[in-house]
């Protein structure tokens, strides 16, 4: 090919009048460069089929999403050439955001290749050139014509500061018509976001007044198409924001869709979207909770049929624990539930779980078992959980403890799983700080892994931390009264969340628990 250019043209002028996808051919430039072996081979391809050529097959039989995607994982030098190429055909531009309409490509990637250009030392300036070669126009037109309120924040969240802030001052131009037709390709769930992280185009007045009122033609409508994990999702994340007048229109919407659903008539195609209706419809409709009680079954299949996949679907677990703590539910049912959640979650599914997914969903286990009534204090809950489970627990925290992470969620999901296990009185491992961060101390290692967090979850590291690392009366005292503000942040305190503030406020120990200090202590 490199001694023979005429060869490249005819491949190119084939593929085009065939017609032939290239959707995959990111992948093959992705596969060579990431090969140490066949590195240079690959960049050998580039050379020989050179920028133009590049451009000519994308905009023939691509669209910016082919651009985007081949930009993302070609060399630098490629991604130079053909950033060139285009800025000396801006009609070629022009060519591809309107295919890329007209075809209505998703545009739902878009941001991942400008936040792997902007993450790239080497490569971060060409992030740049892309932004202004599509333009704040172009953007716009792709927003517009096939976008929906997620990829376009997600957008918003990836580009350059400047070209940011060039993009928000173009959303002045926007009508609500035109915020409508982008609503209405997401769900309740992309209504939520957009409140919670579209606060830089509510600070533009005309888009901020235009967009209110986009939301309030859309909202009823987008909220009853959307699925039940859409809308409870959405909710779970509409309740932990400022209570605003926007947010409150959005929560009245969705509790206006839920008085309006026939419970009798209600039927889910998945598990997911079963269990989803259940504890949103029961948090909703008091008035429903028997019927749904008597349906469960219908709703979702019982175990051991559930078809969940480790990492994506495992959050259904929690959302159906927390379903069952409802009063109405047969005890039967509940503990069927309860089975089935521990029954699932083998060795091999706990390996490909974060640690801190499975803290989250060995709390709502263990809360489960509280609420109940099948256990009378907190070191008493997790003897509920089958002793396969428990060992299998503690052998992965041991896996984990030994493998470094700079993730420090991962490292904060570590210690509350441990401080869950304590509980138990199971032996644990000694676990570290994320990796490059060296140890200072008991106390400051506890405020670097609770910051920010839920009282159950800093409660859970903190416990953690203690029994590794001995902390003063003081820190101990300091502790007391920042989870004691955390837990007031909370709507309701369920029975085991009850007892864990008991416990960290030191009125009420379980047997085996150390109390913190009641008193000030001196400085």
């Amino acid at each position: 090919l490199e001694h023979n250019p005429d060869q490249v043209t005819d491949l190119i002028e084939r593929t085009i009048q065939r017609q032939r996808s290239i959707g995959t051919l990111d992948l093959t430039l992705r596969e060579l460069r990431m090969d140490s072996e066949r590195r240079a081979l690959g960049e050998r391809l580039e050379r020989a089929i050179g920028g133009p050529a590049f451009l000519r097959l994308i905009a023939a039989n691509g669209s910016v999403f082919e651009l985007f995607s081949i930009l993302k994982q070609t060399s630098a030098a490629l991604a130079e050439a053909m950033l060139t190429a285009l800025e000396h055909n801006p009609d070629q531009v022009t060519d591809l955001i309107e295919r890329t309409i007209q075809s209505q490509r998703s545009i739902g990637t878009l941001s991942l290749a400008l936040r792997e250009l902007r993450m790239d030392p080497e490569r971060r300036a060409l992030g740049e050139r892309l932004e202004r070669i599509i333009g704040v126009q172009g953007f716009w037109s792709l927003i517009i014509g096939v976008g929906g309120a997620g990829p376009m924040l997600s957008l918003l969240g990836h580009m350059s500061p400047a070209f940011r802030k060039d993009f928000l001052s173009e959303s002045s131009h926007l009508r609500s018509a035109d915020w409508a037709r982008v609503l209405e390709r997401g769900d309740f769930f992309a209504l939520v976001r957009l409140l919670n992280q579209g606060g830089a185009l509510l600070t533009v007045p005309t888009t901020a007044s235009e967009l209110q009122t986009a939301v309030a033609d859309t909202a009823a409508a987008i909220t009853a198409s959307s699925s039940w994990y859409a809308r409870n999702g959405g909710r779970i994340r509409l309740e932990a924001l400022p209570q605003t007048p926007h947010v409150a229109q959005l929560l009245e919407v969705l509790n206006r869709t839920l008085d309006a659903v026939t419970v009798d008539g209600l039927a889910c195609a998945s598990v997911q979207e079963g269990a989803n209706a259940l504890e949103l419809l029961c948090r909703r409709r008091a008035d429903a909770r028997p019927l749904l009680a008597a349906r469960l079954w219908r709703l979702v299949p019982p175990p051991p049929a559930w078809q969940l996949e480790p990492g994506k679907d495992s959050g259904v677990l929690r959302v159906l624990l927390r379903a069952m703590a409802y009063p109405e539910f047969d005890d039967g049912d509940a503990r069927r539930v309860f089975d089935g959640c521990a029954a699932w979650l083998t060795p091999t599914r706990i390996a490909k779980l974060d640690a801190r997914e499975v803290a989250g969903t060995l709390w709502a286990l263990v809360a489960l078992a509280a609420q109940r009534g099948w256990a009378t204090h907190l070191c008493a809950a997790p003897a509920e959980l089958p002793t396969t489970l428990r060992t299998a627990l503690v052998a992965d925290l041991s896996r984990r403890a030994g493998s470094a992470s700079r993730d420090l969620n991962e490292v904060r999901g570590r210690f509350a799983l441990a401080g869950l296990l304590s509980l138990a009185h199971a032996p644990l491992p000694q676990l570290a700080p994320p990796a490059g961060v060296a140890f200072v101390n008991a106390a400051t290692t506890a405020w670097w892994l609770c910051a920010n967090q839920s009282f159950v979850f800093a409660a859970l590291v903190l416990r953690a931390v203690a029994q590794q690392w001995p902390l003063s009366p003081a820190d101990q005292h300091l502790f007391r009264h920042h989870l004691e503000g955390a837990a007031r942040q909370l709507l309701e305190l369920d029975p085991a969340a009850t007892w864990l503030l008991q416990d960290a406020q030191g009125t009420r120990s379980a047997p085996g628990m150390p109390q913190l200090p009641q008193s000030r202590p001196q400085r």
